[in-house]
């Protein structure tokens, strides 16, 4: 399963540390079974960028991960904690791996 991120860089709380805006962004992308047992995922943002490149992201990106599981119903389970203000951001919902 491919897991697509919408990263609206422009609303990012980054911090300028030696000329760079920087953020980490924690994310968890996790697959749960039926049962509600944990199957899989985990990834991590860094953003470093300099102004030029901050610029040409603030109207936005996309991230993505793979998550490998056999094929079944899930529930997949979104949450992501940005390091700099210490935010979290969540969302559930059902999935299916064909």
């Amino acid at each position: 399963m491919h897991v697509v991120l919408y990263l609206d860089v422009a609303h990012l709380q980054l911090v300028n540390r030696s000329g760079r805006r920087t953020e980490q962004l924690t994310v968890i992308a996790a697959l749960f079974d039926a049962e509600g047992n944990f199957v899989t995922g985990q990834c991590e943002i860094d953003f470093n960028m300099k102004d030029d490149t901050f610029n040409k992201l603030s109207s936005g990106t996309t991230a993505g991960l793979t998550l490998l599981a056999p094929p079944g119903k899930y529930r997949l389970r979104g949450v992501v904690r940005e390091a700099n203000q210490g935010k979290y951001a969540a969302s559930t919902q059902p999935v299916e791996v064909k």
